[in-house]
């Protein structure tokens, strides 16, 4: 076993360790100067990884962060060297001699544990394989959150096998997961990162994924079934739209089945934002493709709705693939023409006309809202049940999307708006405390607000979250044999000026933004790649949308 992998194992026990936390989480963890964190940095091909000493610095929200170098078994930043990194950091955590020469603000206050979704290897019990996933393995397993034992699927990787680019795709698809909260989106139970092999673990879907259910049972299922499916799969992708997240890749196999219900999985293409610009150089899900998508080069709330209506089809047809008989090359064209895939006889005339006219209309302006869909979609001929509503918004003990967006640092890139025909959605009632056990197919009423009262309870938050005190944390001082725990303070040392802290955040959210319409497009299975339709035609510029700021 290499010295490395021992290293990563001993500090595996550490509540300051955090494994593979991308730079991205640190500025959620670290908030306050002194703070700190150690980590490993994601491996370079043919490089070894390095641990990271992650600081706040206090200077404009800068966060630091130090290459802690190994040499002979020892430890150092800069001039001193220690037997080990538990050493290291007791030492400068006592002395409160900065860590970095040259940088006086670079100093220990205040270690930061792990969060609630950081997992231990040691809490995930592995028991057969599922299958293979785009990255690694897919497990059946087990784990242990407090003093309950769940079942999981979990994803296995191994870091040695991954380029830079994999490992933060992988964290992302994390890191957007871990707000859901809601019956029909896959739950997310956390990532192991500490050390060989990564891990990210979700709910296990006892029937897999809602494609493969679909063909198994074609024989069995009958069209109240397929009914109150594509509606599960609405509420899902409703609560996402709500969240201000473009999934992009909707498809019933990226949808999981189990405890009758469907749950929307797979955000490895999902992107935040009201906007996201497509790279043609990377595939897309040609069959499940909005027609404008080439034309405007971007994806909006508005394409996940088209695909939605393609996954209502492939629902209703026992998971065939759509447009059957076509090539891939030969889909988007006759889409973009006005064609509409035929619909199986046992499907009501509304049903599909609501589908193939309003969920896929061929504009985005006469194209439905996911509000829209869950308002009006059981109301049609054909459906037994009474129109669905989303009580999604707050949950016994958790933050609402509300509190995540508009409080937290990590808020959306840009904004999601409602479109002007259709008010935003409000939550006025809570789920029942077994919600999660036991989730019910339809869930509480909701209630719509003008575009005044919006604005009125947006201001009303805003003014909230300014006045409302950050929760004191725990501090965790750990270092090996050395342990103490104090409560939480602010020094005068730790202390900003408001007005320098917030134009500095300012900035940094203008410049974030900025740069977030030029993101790298994931790449997807289930396609080609736009390269060649944007060379014969190139969107007009009076058609091109910038990303929301």
């Amino acid at each position: 076993m290499s010295q490395k992998r021992t290293h990563e194992q001993t500090l595996a026990k550490e509540p300051w360790y955090h494994g593979l936390l991308p730079r991205e989480d640190m500025k959620v963890l670290l908030t306050q100067r002194g703070d700190f964190l150690v980590r490993f940095t994601d491996p370079k091909v043919g490089e070894p990884r390095k641990f990271v000493l992650s600081i706040y610095v206090g200077v404009a929200d800068e966060i630091r962060h130090y290459v802690i170098q190994e040499y002979e078994n020892k430890f150092a930043v800069d001039a001193k060297w220690f037997a080990s990194i538990p050493d290291l950091l007791n030492y400068h955590h006592r002395t409160k001699e900065p860590v970095a020469i040259g940088c006086a603000e670079s100093v220990l206050i205040r270690p930061i544990g792990r969060e609630p979704w950081e997992k231990q290897h040691s809490d995930v019990t592995l028991i057969r394989k599922l299958g293979e996933g785009a990255f690694g393995e897919v497990q059946l397993g087990e784990i242990r959150i407090g003093n309950t034992v769940k079942k999981a699927a979990i994803k296995l990787a191994k870091l040695e096998a991954l380029t830079k680019e994999q490992i933060k795709e992988i964290m992302h698809e994390a890191r957007l997961m871990r707000k859901f909260k809601h019956p029909n989106v896959v739950t997310f139970y956390g990532v192991a990162a500490g050390q060989e092999p990564l891990m990210v673990i979700m709910e296990l879907a006892d029937n897999g994924a809602l494609d493969s259910y679909l063909k198994k049972h074609a024989s069995s299922l009958s069209i109240s079934k397929k009914n109150d499916m594509v509606l599960q799969a609405a509420l899902g992708l409703e609560y996402l739209h709500y969240l201000h997240i473009i999934h992009r890749d909707i498809a019933s196999r990226n949808c999981l089945y189990g405890g009758g219900q469907v749950k929307i999985s797979d955000f490895g293409m999902s992107r935040e934002g009201s906007s996201y610009r497509l790279n043609p150089h990377k595939k897309v899900p040609i069959r499940w493709l909005a027609p404008e998508v080439p034309r405007t080069g971007f994806y909006t709330p508005k394409t996940d709705v088209f695909a939605y209506g393609i996954m209502c089809w492939e629902v209703y047809h026992d998971g065939t693939e759509p447009y059957p008989g076509m090539k891939v090359a030969e889909v988007l064209p006759r889409v973009q023409e006005g064609y509409r895939m035929p619909f199986d006889a046992k499907v009501t005339t509304a049903v599909v006309k609501y589908i193939t006219e309003r969920i896929c209309a061929g504009t985005e302006q006469e194209r439905v809202t996911m509000s829209d869909v869950v308002r009006e979609l059981p109301n049609l001929d054909g459906f037994e049940q009474a129109p669905a509503s989303n009580s999604y918004f707050e949950l016994p003990g958790n933050k609402t999307p509300k509190e995540d967006v508009q409080g937290s640092k990590q808020a959306p890139i840009g904004n999601i708006l409602p479109y002007p025909s259709q008010p935003v959605v409000t939550p006025t009632a809570f789920l029942n405390n077994n919600v999660l056990q036991n989730p019910p197919t339809r869930v509480l009423e909701r209630q719509e607000t003008t575009l005044e009262q919006r604005k009125s309870i947006s201001n009303s938050t805003e003014d909230g979250n300014r006045k409302n005190k950050k929760p004191v944390r725990t501090r965790i001082t750990s270092f090996g044999n050395f342990r103490t725990d104090q409560p939480t303070g602010t020094t005068k040392t730790q202390s900003m000026s408001m007005a320098t802290r917030a134009q500095a955040n300012a900035k940094k959210k203008k410049n974030k933004q900025a740069s977030s319409s030029s993101s790298v497009d994931a790449p997807s299975s289930a396609g080609f790649s736009m390269l060649s339709i944007f060379q014969r035609k190139k969107p007009d510029k009076s058609d091109t949308k910038k990303p929301e700021e």
